[in-house]
């Protein structure tokens, strides 16, 4: 009957650990928040230091000012300055495998309070011409 059956949760082979957590980990996995544009970011991320099957993370950042590789926070540019886009660089690892993606955000300036928040976004994101690569407006 059914009801001697158990499901077990299998652990892939030590050498398709690292297939299966990339297979299953997703840029999205690491907001905090779900944005209207893709890459756009206003808020800390979740860095993950380790994945399902055991997979170390470290992350380094091409702008550590803006998002640091340690905590995931995320400290937006003040409104003089201009947005900017930087590139979080995973390096994934597991019984002696390893891997390497970059993830690219783009930090909006922090928008004084009062100020039309929406029509600021979209002049902040039309003055750079890299982001159009990765958004669709």
């Amino acid at each position: 009957s059914v009801d001697n059956y158990k499901v077990y949760h299998a652990i892939p082979p030590k050498n398709l650990r690292l297939k299966f957590d990339l297979d299953s980990f997703d840029k999205n996995d690491m907001l905090n928040e779900v944005t209207n544009v893709e890459n756009v970011i206003t808020t800390s991320l979740n860095l993950p230091n380790m994945l399902r099957f055991g997979t170390l993370v470290t992350w380094s950042s091409s702008e550590p000012d803006i998002i640091n590789p340690k905590t995931g926070a995320v400290t937006r540019p003040d409104s003089d300055n201009p947005s900017h886009e930087v590139t979080l660089t995973a390096n994934f690892s597991n019984n002696g495998e390893n891997e390497t993606r970059d993830y690219k955000y783009y930090v909006l300036s922090n928008i004084p309070e009062g100020t039309d928040y929406q029509k600021m976004e979209v002049e902040d994101i039309k003055i750079s011409p890299s982001i159009f690569s990765s958004l669709i407006l």
